[in-house]
């Protein structure tokens, strides 16, 4: 996931015409967080739109949709982020 969002962070920079180094102060400027961060909060957010949107769809597609290979490290990120877990989150709507 690591690997992803480096990639992800470098993709970005490129398109936008910048350097990886004006991007992170530009985001840290924009929204505190570093570019990493702000990129996982997308991905998190994503997750629990899926997850309300198809509530049949099995927890571990909607990780890897979001770009989260590892499952385990999903439901503590999610956890830690949302204050809840994935099903948890699913089954309160």
């Amino acid at each position: 996931t690591g690997v992803q969002t480096c990639a992800l962070r470098s993709e970005l920079a490129s398109a936008m015409y910048m350097s990886r180094g004006q991007l992170n102060r530009r985001v840290k400027a924009l929204t505190g967080l570093t570019t990493s961060s702000y990129i996982l909060s997308l991905r998190l957010d994503m997750a629990c739109k899926l997850l309300l949107q198809f509530p049949d769809k099995p927890i571990n597609e909607v990780a890897q949709q979001c770009g989260f290979d590892n499952f385990s490290y999903f439901n503590r990120l999610f956890k830690r982020e949302k204050g809840v877990t994935p099903s948890e989150y699913k089954g309160s709507c």
